[in-house]
């Protein structure tokens, strides 16, 4: 089952591999379009679709990703595929280097099978399995952002065993042009992790050190298929598939059981950890959120209300999660305050 979704007067949708799809006529969402349109997944029998597909290569997957796509030798097709715009960045150097990918320098690359084991004995070729797979989506239509909550199937080895987030810049009008989201404070894709196995086992832990029954409390082993809940009064939820590490499952979907969290709003936050003199500098370091902007001000009366204290410097936390501030220091003045501020 996709998740569809209503922008601008008309309807799209996300399915598995982050494919976005759109209504030919949005007075008739379900009438067919094409009858020879024909999606054909990699290694599955062709299905006929029965609205358009985006399917503009990109900049980042023409310059990028379809390099590591070359690294297989392609049986079934002549060139690499291109599937949309969440699996080019996945395929991509800039997810190998990302610092929310927890598996340094590896792709995702969405272009395996359930039968990789069979195609290399056959062929000699190893395919990797795991790929970016059921998704569910949150419209954050005012900030013309999509949000695409996702887990990756079939990894052999469960490196990816978590739910994840990526965020589509829904500015173009033409949804041929959409492309992953970028982030303004860190110049880094928007890509994050929502929740991790580790995380719930703790939190369960934490709440019950006696132990729990797991047919009343989750005990992942790995993390599957996410689906984004709003609800009346503005609270969020993620309902999610897990495979059980007392009761089981299917291990490659991480499917078997179904739970769920509360979804709070990431609050940027950054704390002074260290000042000092350096020459004729006083130097402020510390720590924050990854990408979170902020603003060094100063001011020679603390009583003055932090409104009218003066901006010294705007930055924003590093890829590190750490920054540093140097403020030439003023002869004329015998003290100082300095503080930072959050938008």
């Amino acid at each position: 089952m996709n998740p569809v979704f209503e922008y601008k007067g008309e309807y799209y949708s996300v399915s598995k591999r982050g494919v976005l799809c759109k209504a030919e006529d949005p007075d008739d969402p379900w009438k067919p379009t094409n009858a020879d349109d024909v999606l054909t997944d990699i290694y599955e029998p062709a299905y006929y679709l029965s609205w358009l597909v985006e399917d503009t290569e990109s900049s980042l997957y023409l310059n990028d990703a379809i390099y590591n796509y070359l690294a297989y030798d392609w049986f079934t097709y002549n060139e690499p595929p291109y599937l949309s715009p969440a699996c080019t960045f996945l395929a991509s150097s800039e997810f190998q280097r990302h610092p929310n990918n927890l598996n340094p320098g590896v792709p995702i690359l969405s272009i395996g099978t359930t039968d990789s084991a069979g195609i290399l004995e056959a062929t000699g070729i190893y395919i990797p399995p795991e790929r970016m797979n059921h998704t569910s989506v949150n419209l954050l239509a005012d900030e013309e952002l999509l949000e695409i909550y996702f887990y990756v199937s079939h990894d052999p080895s469960y490196r990816f065993a978590d739910i994840y987030r990526i965020v589509l810049d829904l500015s173009e009008d033409d949804f041929q042009d959409w492309t992953v989201a970028i982030d303004e404070g860190s110049g880094e894709y928007m890509f994050d992790i929502v929740v991790t196995v580790d995380q719930i086992n703790a939190a369960v832990a934490a709440a019950h050190p006696e132990g729990v029954d797991p047919v009343l409390y989750a005990d992942p082993n790995s993390l599957g298929q996410p689906s984004y809940f709003a609800d009346n009064d503005g609270s969020e939820s993620l309902f999610y598939t897990y495979y059980s590490t007392d009761l089981g499952g299917i291990p490659d979907r991480s499917e078997g059981q179904i739970s769920a969290i509360r979804i709070f709003p990431k609050i940027a936050n950054a704390m002074i950890t260290s000042v000092n003199v350096q020459g004729s500098a006083f130097i402020i370091t510390g720590t924050g959120t990854v990408g979170a902007a902020y603003t060094v001000v100063g001011s020679t009366n603390l009583n003055q209300s932090v409104d009218l204290w003066t901006i010294i410097e705007s930055d924003s936390i590093n890829e590190a999660g750490s920054f540093s501030n140097s403020i030439p220091l003023d002869p004329a003045f015998s003290h100082g305050y300095y503080q930072l501020t959050l938008p």
